[in-house]
């Protein structure tokens, strides 16, 4: 896990949600460059397993109730943008299955394991 990772992980800097930004700006591979968004030096195997990495750390933290709620809402804000590359590298069946089967998974924990956050005010609110 790189640095910035750890530092989302650990909500480090909660208020600092360009940090979740930026670590979502990193491409998976220095090459991505391309108008459809797809690298042809890499496999894209390798820019799955970035981008789902990506989904479970954002889950990951979202779920940690240690952390303070205005972080985790911040991951759960951004969660989709790992999906949607997912979502568009699926070139077959079993990859788009596996897609759904993330959505699932973020739509059953966040109803089981986080059903504050439909209607709260978060403590990070200044309003």
């Amino acid at each position: 896990m790189d640095a910035l990772a750890r530092q989302i992980r650990r909500a480090t800097e909660p208020d600092n949600h360009d940090l979740i930004e930026c670590w979502l700006g990193q491409e998976p591979c220095r090459h991505l460059k391309n108008a459809c968004g797809r690298c042809e030096c890499c496999p894209v195997q390798r820019q799955r397993h970035h981008y789902e990495t990506q989904f479970r750390l954002l889950l990951d933290t979202a779920l940690d109730e240690l952390l303070p709620s205005c972080w985790r809402e911040a991951c759960l804000n951004q969660i989709y943008r790992p999906l949607f590359q997912l979502k568009r590298l699926a070139g077959n069946e079993r990859e788009q299955l596996h897609v759904q089967a993330l959505q699932r998974e973020l739509t059953i924990t966040t109803r089981i394991f986080l059903p504050t956050f439909y209607g709260y005010q978060s403590e990070c609110d200044t309003t």
